[in-house]
């Protein structure tokens, strides 16, 4: 087996490794408070900050893999930029406007900006990683996760959310990345302006390339359980904070501290194993761990499911991290193997597409099956969904490798 050495990588590959952990750091130091501090700063009602705060992830959901495919016409360095100038500009409009609609207008150039980003920064970590595209994949999951946990804390410190100078923070942050792109990044054009395409095309063409693509994609059983892999995984994880909340408050003392609790020591598990599991990775055959990975997510769901004691429940939450931890991975890896190179930032957003349209679904469908019966209705549903988080990725897996077989 080859043996990786981060010494040798694309240089390339640094640089976005470090941008996915500085934009993931700065997220989370300044979004968490972004609904404390637009209550504090605007008259808005709690409704309408609710808009606000969720019309990005609306957009991600409906403009992800247009904007993604549109953006395949231009070359990486204009791509990056401009998926980072956006957020910046829209950052800024939460900071400075007092309408209402034009708050709403922030909020859409943002996710405009996130639904090109999100599956850019990982079609760009395949494309440079040298042949390295599984530990460089499992190593930016890594990175995310250190961030995610360290960016609110920061956040906490620096503001207690009434101030806007987390949001500066973002912005300059963003535009920082910008500028260090324009100056570091090569211009290479994509395979998609060459030959017909090289001229700007017209939009009847734009619109016929567009469906030729997503057929591809739907054609591919890969991509399909792909999507769905995702699906499941972001299903599970939009529970956390909705109906495993409510569980945690009916059946202990102290609800939020059990939840803070889980979510604790879910973030430690990933950061103490992930480079473990990557190691592991290297002897253990792909299919292999996506089982494992599923019967550890089955497993912790069948002991938060059962249980009535904090303790039990960490474990519980331990579990369901170490699942996540093997699969999240392997889900984004596969993405990027099984779609033409041309197609890889579409392919991340079609796959991307099914996690945003289950934190969509899932606090709805899942509330509705709480509230039926925990155990006898909602629990069995959620093991299913836990058991084909790796089962669909597992199958995805053989379809991959049997068109590659036959091409």
């Amino acid at each position: 087996m080859k043996k990786i050495s981060l010494t040798n990588l694309n240089k390339y590959t640094y640089f976005f490794l470090s941008t996915s952990f500085i934009i993931t750091f700065f997220r989370f130091l300044s979004m968490p408070f972004l609904t404390i501090f637009l209550s504090y700063t605007t008259y808005f009602s709690t409704a309408q900050i609710g808009l606000i705060i969720g019309i990005p992830g609306l957009i991600q959901l409906i403009l992800g893999v247009i904007a993604s495919n549109i953006i395949d016409y231009f070359s990486d360095k204009f791509s990056i930029i401009l998926s980072i100038l956006l957020p910046a500009c829209g950052m800024l409009g939460y900071i400075f406007f007092d309408s209402y609609v034009l708050m709403l207008f922030s909020s859409v150039v943002c996710g405009i900006g996130w639904s090109i980003y999100n599956p850019l920064l990982m079609s760009c970590l395949m494309r440079y990683s040298n042949g390295n595209s599984d530990i460089i994949i499992e190593i930016n999951y890594w990175i995310i996760n250190l961030s995610g946990a360290i960016g609110p804390l920061v956040g906490a410190l620096l503001s207690d959310g009434k101030s806007e100078f987390p949001f500066f923070l973002f912005s300059g942050a963003l535009f920082f990345l910008a500028i260090s792109t324009l100056i570091l990044f090569p211009y290479k054009r994509k395979k998609k302006l060459l030959e017909e395409k090289q001229d700007s095309p017209q939009l009847s063409a734009v619109i016929e390339n567009l469906k030729n693509d997503i057929l591809i994609l739907c054609k591919s059983k890969a991509s399909l359980f792909l999507f769905f892999s995702f699906f499941s995984i972001n299903f599970i994880e939009a529970q956390y904070n909705t109906n495993f909340a409510l569980h945690l408050t009916e059946v202990t003392k102290d609800g939020p501290n059990a939840l803070a609790s889980m979510m604790i020591a879910m973030t430690a598990t990933i950061l103490i194993l992930q480079p473990i599991s990557i190691k592991i990775s290297k002897f253990v055959k792909l299919n292999v761990q996506l089982i494992i990975g599923s019967i550890f997510y089955t497993v912790g769901i069948l002991i938060f499911g059962f249980s009535f004691s904090v303790s039990i429940f960490i474990l519980s939450a331990i579990l369901l991290a170490i699942g996540e931890l093997i699969i999240a991975p392997k889900i984004q890896v596969l993405t990027g193997k099984s779609a033409p190179e041309e197609l890889q930032t579409t392919a991340f957003a079609f796959t991307t597409m099914g996690g945003n349209l289950a934190f969509f679904l899932g606090p709805t469908l899942g509330g509705l099956l709480y509230e039926e019966s925990f155990r006898s209705i909602f629990i069995p549903f959620i093991v299913i969904i836990g058991i084909s988080t790796g089962i669909t990725a597992m199958v995805a897996n053989i379809y991959y490798k049997k068109h590659n077989t036959s091409a």
